[in-house]
């Protein structure tokens, strides 16, 4: 999805068209404080190992 965001906008830009996207996901604040405990164990099962920031 951000690989198609990006061409659309290359694309598109010269003719003043913005572009934007939006995915799901979370975002660390204070609300999240239940989603600290699972971040190890979700970041675990991703392929990488590791979550990104």
């Amino acid at each position: 999805m951000i690989g198609f965001t990006r061409s659309l906008a290359i694309e598109l830009g010269p003719e003043g068209i913005r572009v934007n996207a939006i995915l799901p996901g979370l975002v660390a604040g204070d609300q999240a404080g239940w989603w600290r405990p699972r971040r190890r164990r979700m970041a675990a099962a991703l392929p990488s190992g590791r979550r990104r920031r």
